[in-house]
């Protein structure tokens, strides 16, 4: 596994879809408001960073590979932070466009705590975009997609359902992928059955319900989902993300394996988790591993960012510490 995490360096990872704004606006608490059973918090401080297809982008950066990010922002003052962002970051813009008139799509966590206290969301606050987008920007998403993938060692399509991945869009990805023979990672919230014909789709348990039509938190009702659902979208393999249980990985061989949660199952912060399973699993593919490798990996790594607050990322330090700590745990109860 440590030969795989290295090659993750320098690996171009196509990366398009939904780009939101995860504000913070952090407060401490120290009485209830007399005007409403509220709390009334001091302002300490905020900060604006890239969720969605941004936090993807994020973490195949954080992990050594380079984001190729085609997305849409809005005209705006987080629009113009998610860029600086991203320039912070190292990781280009160049491939970004902008949406005349229009709000950034927004999810704003209130955050409180005592002085002394970690800070704890209390409400989130969402603007969302129009979920539809114009002729044009499909056009001009399109042409950046036929030009970069090709350079491209995978794509990561991540569908927030905020208007990029139109079906034009989705089928201009995953037909150039066919075309160039390129690995396709889907991260797709409620629209899944939309990307059939793509290698790899990442689904939580509550987007594979929705999907199937039917409960999947029992094992067989899960197994009889993961496969069925794997073999009607034509995908290569399906990795559901269980939370506190880890993630099983059905593969087009009939193979279905589980993979127990990594580290503590005191989750912190899930946030953003799905966008880390998605482009490890992405640049494991890309960098030429298994199915199997790239579910293993990737669930070290939903193990690691789930223990951090927000959208987070993480290193190959990281995730090479983690290899290495699985491992000896495997020896020992062997």
């Amino acid at each position: 596994m440590d030969s795989l995490v290295r090659r993750f360096a320098g690996r171009k990872i196509l990366i398009v879809g939904d780009i939101i704004a995860d504000e913070y606006i952090s407060g401490t608490s120290s009485r209830i408001s007399r005007e409403a059973p509220v709390l009334v918090l001091k302002f300490h401080s905020e900060h604006v960073r890239p969720g969605g297809a941004g936090n993807a982008a994020a973490n195949v950066s954080s992990l050594g590979g380079t984001p190729l990010l085609v997305g849409v922002l809005g005209q705006d003052r987080v629009g113009d932070e998610v860029r600086q962002w991203f320039t912070h970051a190292g990781i280009s813009t160049d491939y970004l466009l902008t949406r005349d008139g229009a709000e950034t799509t927004r999810k704003t966590r209130i955050m409180a705590g005592g002085h002394h206290t970690s800070k704890q969301q209390v409400i989130r606050i969402d603007r969302d975009q129009s979920p539809e987008i114009d002729r044009e920007l499909e056009s001009e998403i399109c042409d950046r997609l036929e030009h970069l993938l090709p350079e491209a060692d995978g794509v990561i399509i991540s569908d927030y359902g905020h208007g990029v991945l139109a079906e034009r869009v989705r089928r201009s990805a995953l037909d150039l992928a066919v075309h160039h023979r390129k690995v396709v990672c889907v991260d797709s919230r409620h629209d899944i059955r939309s990307f059939r014909g793509a290698t790899l789709a990442t689904p939580n348990e509550e987007e594979m319900e929705e999907a199937c039509g039917h409960p999947v938190d029992r094992d067989d009702d899960l197994r009889r989902g993961g496969q069925s659902l794997r073999k009607e979208l034509a995908l290569d393999a399906l990795i559901v993300t269980r939370g506190r249980l880890g993630l099983t990985l059905f593969e087009s061989s009939g193979n279905v394996e589980h993979y127990p949660i990594y580290g503590s199952d005191e989750v912190a912060d899930v946030t953003g988790a799905g966008d880390t399973v998605a482009a490890v699993a992405a640049l494991s593919l890309g960098a030429g591993g298994s199915f199997r490798e790239a579910a293993y990996l990737a669930n070290l790594a939903g193990g690691i960012v789930v223990m951090k607050r927000g959208a987070a990322t993480l290193s190959p330090a990281e995730l090479l510490a983690a290899t290495e700590a699985a491992e000896r745990w495997d020896e020992r109860t062997e």
